[in-house]
């Protein structure tokens, strides 16, 4: 898939701006706070319908205004040209359209443009909360599985309603009966997520130790491993089904009821997952070095990106955020290979870069919320 264009209104510093893209290398250079990441973060929204720096699409307005639009033109070998455009009002309204047809839902949106960010934020995704885990490999799978975004805000969905019915039981015990209504719907698409996190967990770990030896020389083993809250009975663990998965959840919820009840919340399901990254058997997010830490989440990205390669049979784009001059140069090489095959966007303080001297390379000095094509 290769970025053709964009256009930018009024989004973060930039008032009108467009941008015509090689479908190699592109590369965004100047001072900081001059616009660098904001092309990035519009390319990222046209992907997954959502920064990754916020999540008040608000703050991608320009101060002043009371909207933003992007709008990207991609082309797909076999698929043809899309248009993808979105606007966002200061009201909290966001509208997108794909080839000018308005989509119901950000949902719709993924798929069509799978991208893999780098940034200097990577590094939460192995010694922050479990949460941010789970984001990283649910937005992750939607971009490859759209339906999977569906199902988890299905059972978020359900989860919240059984929250809410746990909150009353405790004003109203005899209410305690109409929770089984909750809990099957709970159980069977929270297995559905599951099964999906478990098969692509697996996949990710299977990439994402061959390109951790390949950084390290061989000298760091690197464990992924996705880590439910939900206790499985099968012998195959991480290869249960989905219905096995679905009897395993609702043994939970009924062996937890009581702690449930006392929480007003429930205490197992996806939500609750976690992926655990070691080396040598011991936790990175406790143990590890920041050095460590910094190559297990570049290790995981590079994964990102060869498992879409795989399951989709295209390459998606890869955006890189101010990350090269923080590493050194066996990260930057292994980072080098992905960009040979996959359109690629960076950003960095200075003009010289890997890309230097590549055929079809574009450069763009960003100064003040607008990007100049200078020379190759």
């Amino acid at each position: 898939m290769t970025i053709k264009s964009l256009r930018l209104r009024n989004f973060r510093n930039y008032g009108e701006q467009e941008i015509v893209f090689s479908d190699s290398f592109n590369i965004f250079y100047g001072e900081n706070a001059q616009g660098k990441t904001n092309v990035l973060e519009a390319i990222f929204l046209c992907s997954t319908g959502r920064s990754h720096r916020t999540q008040k699409d608000a703050e991608l307005i320009r101060f002043g205004e009371n909207s933003a639009m992007v709008r990207l033109e991609l082309e797909r070998a076999g698929y043809g040209d899309f248009t993808i455009e979105i606007e966002i009002q200061r009201s909290g309204r966001k509208s997108i359209l794909i080839n000018g047809t308005p989509q119901r839902r950000a949902g719709d949106l993924l798929g069509l443009l799978n991208s893999v960010i780098f940034s200097p934020e990577d590094l939460s995704i192995i010694k922050d909360e479990p949460q941010i885990r789970r984001r990283f490999l649910d937005m992750f799978i939607s971009q490859i599985k759209p339906a999977y975004y569906f199902n988890l805000h299905r059972y978020l969905g359900i989860l919240r309603q059984r929250n809410a019915l746990l909150r009353q039981i405790r004003e109203e015990p005899r209410l305690m009966d109409t929770l089984g209504a909750w809990d099957g719907p709970l159980a069977e698409t929270g297995a559905i997520v599951m099964r999906e996190r478990m098969y692509f967990s697996k996949k990710i770990s299977e990439y994402a130790k061959g390109n951790h030896a390949l950084i390290t020389g061989g000298g760091e083993d690197l464990s992924v491993a996705y880590d439910p809250s939900v206790a499985l009975s099968s012998d195959n663990g991480a290869d249960a089904g989905t219905e096995e998965i679905a009897r395993s959840f609702l043994r939970a919820l009924e062996n937890g009821l009581q702690g449930d009840i006392a929480r007003a919340s429930t205490g197992a399901g996806p939500h609750k997952d976690d992926i655990s990254c070691s080396i040598g058997g011991r936790s990175l997010r406790f143990y590890g070095s920041q050095g460590q830490q910094r190559t297990a989440a570049l290790s995981l990205k590079m994964a990102q990106m060869d498992v879409m390669a795989e399951e989709t049979g295209d390459v998606p784009v890869l955006l890189l955020d101010d990350v090269m001059s923080e590493l050194d140069g066996g990260r930057r090489r292994n980072i080098s290979l992905n960009m040979k095959s996959a359109q690629t966007f960076m950003t960095g303080a200075e003009r010289g870069d890997p890309a230097d001297g590549a055929p079809g390379a574009r450069y763009f000095r960003v100064e003040r919320g607008a990007a100049t094509p200078s020379p190759a």
